[in-house]
């Protein structure tokens, strides 16, 4: 479920998730076929508006996951996890630490636990990973090739 979340935030997660399936992708494949792999069950929010509002859908999703992957794309998960991703933000993270005793119960991984899931999936996920926001700007240009556009002008001398 997207909810307000902009579409560089979604290509934002895409390239990250994306990435870390590659780092994996080659270890993981050749021990167990591409169907044994475990299953994510991914929600993206911008806010936590009602825990309840997260909480019962994601825990619905996570039910049916394992039957909708084997009917519809053959593959028998090795396990699902549960991910909640939200962005790198002072207010979203006031509004999780509200709610902190179900949060932590529910999705007790954070971002340094999801990220190492992600690279090696042992065990079960239930995490929620603060995602910091990546600008698609020219990242590999460095900082000091910065070169003036126009020309300096030339300063008029003051009063004399």
């Amino acid at each position: 479920m997207l909810g307000s979340v902009t579409p560089q935030q979604v290509g934002t997660i895409a390239r990250v998730l994306r990435h870390r399936q590659r780092l994996r992708q080659v270890d993981v494949a050749h021990r167990a076929g591409v169907s044994r792999l475990p299953l994510p069950v991914v929600e993206i929010k911008t806010e936590l508006g009602s825990v309840e509002g997260l909480l019962r859908p994601l825990d619905v999703k996570c039910r049916l996951a394992r039957d909708i992957a084997r009917d519809r794309f053959g593959w028998q998960p090795a396990r699902v996890g549960r991910l909640v991703i939200m962005p790198e933000d002072s207010t979203v993270r006031r509004q999780v630490s509200r709610h902190a005793r179900i949060v932590d119960v529910s999705l007790p991984h954070r971002s340094r636990e999801v990220r190492q899931w992600l690279r090696s999936p042992h065990g079960q996920l239930a995490g929620l990973w603060f995602l910091s926001e990546v600008r698609s700007t020219n990242l590999t240009r460095s900082p000091s090739a910065v070169r003036r556009i126009r020309p300096a002008t030339p300063r008029s001398p003051g009063p004399t």
